[in-house]
């Protein structure tokens, strides 16, 4: 039998099939269960905390203490795993991942007055943009029309040529099913042409282990901002630092790869 989410295993014998000695039964057994419980599950008044030990005094504190860091912690971890969102997301909901990495996993400000368009600025300590993003998403890989729009964007935005921009997406957004399927090479030919545009290329895998790098101490902000804008091609990052790729060493690939 159950009572108040407690279970009683009896022994006993089964009565004879006779109504009385049913009744009989089932009615000793039910005023026996219920007396069981309620001598089981008697609660306390509220009077008998006003007791204290020493001793609970300082578990308190303890349990206190342990409570807020628990709290911290798991406040951390659900910045961490919005963080991961950059290797899932598209659209509007993509570059709000981004520019929320870069605002606040690498403390890099940015001007998102197009509301959040593909396009946004990066800004200095004095507020002025020092670079040009685009954020693209694609199930496929990068392709010669993404780096073309972020020129185009540089140029509509009222900057030089030469003035930095940098290409951030989401490749394989359906057909990768793990992080290895996600990290695929891009084109050389894509290379090459964001090498002529004077744009880099950055996917938000390697945006990702970019930002681990820099919470594990391994380069700083201003390294961060001097790769961004001082280089183009392809800028690959792995577990241990990264690379910028020129392409001019890779070997001839399709145009569109896959």
């Amino acid at each position: 039998m159950i009572i108040n989410r407690t279970e009683y295993f009896i022994p006993t014998l089964i009565p004879d099939n006779i109504p009385e000695v049913i009744q009989e039964y089932f009615t000793l057994l039910a005023d026996t269960l219920t007396s069981t419980a309620s001598k089981l599950h008697q609660e306390l008044p509220s009077w008998v905390a006003q007791f204290s030990f020493l001793e609970e005094t300082q578990l308190d504190s303890e349990l206190t203490a342990l409570e807020a860091r628990m709290a911290v912690i798991a406040q951390r971890k659900a910045e961490l795993s919005r963080y991961k969102s950059i290797l899932a997301l598209s659209s509007n909901a993509l570059v709000a991942s981004v520019v929320d990495v870069l605002v606040h996993g690498f403390g890099i400000p940015v001007d998102t007055h197009d509301e959040l368009r593909e396009d946004f600025k990066m800004l200095d300590d004095k507020g002025q943009p020092f670079c040009l993003c685009e954020v693209k998403g694609t199930n496929k890989s990068l392709k010669r029309e993404h780096l073309n729009q972020a020129d185009s964007h540089r140029e509509r935005s009222g900057f030089q040529e030469d003035f930095p921009a940098v290409i951030i997406i989401n490749t394989h957004m359906k057909n990768a099913r793990s992080v290895v399927e996600k990290d695929q090479e891009i084109a050389r030919e894509q290379i090459l042409h964001a090498r002529k545009m004077s744009v880099l290329i950055l996917r938000t895998i390697d945006l990702l282990r970019l930002l681990k790098l820099h919470l594990n101490r391994q380069t700083t902000l201003p390294e961060v901002k001097n790769l961004l804008t001082q280089n183009s091609g392809w800028f690959r990052v792995n577990d241990t630092g990264w690379t910028i790729v020129t392409g001019e060493d890779m070997p001839q690939t399709d145009e569109n790869p896959v």
